[in-house]
């Protein structure tokens, strides 16, 4: 095959089998793919700090795009291409709009995250290694603007703080439920935040067409991506939406569906 590809990735749900393994064999044939000229990016929610060993794993040198195209940058010169945030006044707005259903909140810009209340049920969601963590309540430490803001309430008012964010904040912001789930978890974030803000700097920097690009998500998050791509590819254990809207199914990220899919790609 003659054509250099260019390989953009969602790390939880597709190229991760949790929140820090790493299948050897996977990454050991995404190194081969970059050996031959093809490139590779990420392209996730997470944070740079939780992502980052994916990305020395693969001993990339490209745009890494974090928080759902919130940021956008290169780690090897600290370059910034896109760098979404939220107005921090909106934020405590909002917080005192939902605030009798209000179970816990956060808040991340870069590295640095400000908690509401520290509890054990909120660490699994704070990815620390590597940040600092600010503690207290929301509207005393809050004093820079986020890429986003992590709201956690009762069931009850899901739908009722997704509708005051889009009616109150229509022109600023967008609120999205990540549930179903243990906890019913609300995201609050820039309403110009896609993944496909990384998309264009790619096809920027490296001159690459949309035919050869090749990306791999799961759930909505990606959607912005997956559907603007020549290449698009779901996991088996996708959303629906994801399912519907892609090129190809590969199998699931517990059973290297990522893998396989290069696999059979590049060695047809």
């Amino acid at each position: 095959m003659n054509n250099l590809y260019y390989i953009i990735i969602d790390l939880d749900g597709t190229l991760l089998w949790d929140f820090n393994s790493i299948d050897e064999e996977t990454f050991s044939y995404l190194r081969y793919l970059k050996s031959l000229g093809h490139n590779i990016s990420i392209a996730t929610g997470r944070p740079l700090r939780s992502s980052k060993f994916v990305y020395d794993n693969l001993n990339l040198t490209t745009p890494i795009i974090n928080y759902n195209g919130a940021l956008v940058s290169n780690p090897t010169n600290n370059h910034i291409y896109v760098d979404l945030k939220i107005n921090k006044e909106s934020i405590k707005t909002i917080y005192d709009f939902i605030k009798p259903s209000l179970i816990n909140l956060f808040c991340e810009v870069y590295d640095d995250i400000y908690l509401h209340e520290k509890t054990d049920e909120i660490i699994p969601f704070l990815h620390l290694e590597g940040s600092r963590l600010f503690t207290g309540h929301i509207k005393d430490i809050l004093t820079t603007d986020p890429h986003s803001g992590i709201f956690f309430v009762e069931e009850k008012a899901v739908n009722t703080l997704i509708n005051y964010v889009e009616t109150n904040f229509s022109d600023t912001l967008h609120a999205k439920y990540w549930g179903p789930g243990k906890y019913h978890v609300v995201e609050v974030y820039n309403k110009h935040v896609d993944k496909s803000n990384g998309l264009k700097i790619i096809q920027n920097e490296y001159n690459i067409p949309l035919e050869n690009i090749i990306a791999f998500g799961d759930a909505y998050n990606d959607l912005g991506i997956l559907s603007k791509v020549g290449i698009s590819v779901g996991m088996k254990n996708s959303t629906p939406d994801v399912l519907e809207k892609v090129l190809y199914i590969t199998d699931s990220n517990i059973n290297q569906g990522v893998l396989k899919f290069l696999k059979q790609f590049f060695e047809k």
